[in-house]
Formats: C-alpha cells, structure tokens, sequence
C-alpha cells in the first residue's frame, strides 16, 4: 500500500510539474492548478500542451479554460460516460472560488 501511494504521488508530482512548464501566466487560481494537474495526470503533457484549456488558460481565461475540459471526453473516437463524469469533476474543482 505504501508503495502505491509512492507511486501515485510521483505520478501526481510529474503531472504537476507538466502543468508548470505549460502554463505561462503568474499567480494561477489554486483551484485551476488542481484541476489542470488532474487533466494532465490523465491525458499527458502532450495533450494539455496542444489543449484548448492551456490556450484559455494562457489568456487569463480561466472559466473558459474549465468549460473548455468538458470536451476531453473521448477514447476511440467514442464518447466514454467515465471520461464525461471525470471531465465534470475536474470542471467543478476548476471553477471552486471563481
């Protein structure tokens, strides 16, 4: 268990620091750094890099940048209900304190 937790934080730090290197604004809201941080754990740096989100967020658009996470729902070319509830969530937590 604690070897899973381990590896669950690296993952977790790696994202993290994906979302730093991306992201070319000061002073990102906590609550958007949490909620990129999640969508890059799941999609990889490559998918935030090319990503609507980061171009909203770049702008200083911040409630476009969470709207705009609700499109990452997609595996396949089909829409997967797991991906559409994950997607909401982390909208959600992007937009706590807007």
């Amino acid at each position: 268990m604690i070897e899973c937790t381990a590896w669950l934080y690296d993952d977790l730090s790696r994202a993290n620091r994906a979302v730093h290197r991306q992201v070319k604004i000061e002073d990102l809201p906590f609550s958007v750094e949490v909620a990129l941080t999640d969508f890059t754990f799941n999609l990889g740096e490559g998918t935030l890099k090319k990503s609507s989100v980061l171009m909203y967020v770049n702008g200083g658009m911040f409630t476009e940048a969470c709207n705009a996470m609700t499109k990452y729902v997609y595996g396949g070319g089909v829409k997967l209900p797991g991906l559409v509830k994950r997607r909401n969530r982390e909208k959600e937590v992007c937009l706590w304190g807007k």
